[in-house]
């Protein structure tokens, strides 16, 4: 495991963990349980991540959840774990509980205006091509652009 902030103890904090009786684990899929790619319909999960979750899925008192930009509908494809896996997925737009119902939040007009603007600059700085539109949001990508 790499740790990313100097001064966190990471076999402190799992051994604190171990005598509470409910926990949650909320995870992001893109660089955290896949590596970032280019193609990003070609980023399956890194090795192991699988058999990790659903032995986290059986843990009494836990509570599993993946958080996303990506649709529902590409995180349960990219994971192939149903319900009782709880998935967010367009930046917390869509949601699947663990009972396996699904959700989507209406966008008001000022909402679809918004969005329809920030495309239009998008356009305009010359960036669409690096854009994604989604259905609550717009996400500009940096992946595989050089350093300079």
């Amino acid at each position: 495991m790499k740790v990313m902030r100097s001064g966190v103890d990471p076999e402190a904090f799992f051994a604190s963990l171990r005598g509470v009786t409910h926990r949650a684990l909320l995870l992001d899929y893109d660089g955290t349980l896949a590596p970032f790619r280019v193609e990003r319909d070609l980023a399956g999960p890194y090795p192991g991540v699988l058999p990790a979750l659903r032995r986290i899925l059986t843990a009494p008192g836990c509570r599993l959840a993946i958080i996303s930009g990506r649709s529902l509908e590409d995180i349960e494809r990219l994971i192939g774990i149903g319900p009782p896996l709880e998935l967010w997925g367009s930046h917390g737009w869509e949601r699947r509980d663990p009972e396996g119902g699904t959700r989507r939040w209406p966008l008001g007009e000022a909402q679809l205006r918004g969005l329809a603007t920030a495309w239009d600059k998008a356009v305009r700085m010359g960036v669409a091509d690096r854009c994604e539109a989604k259905p609550a949001g717009l996400a500009l990508h940096w992946r595989g652009i050089p350093e300079e």
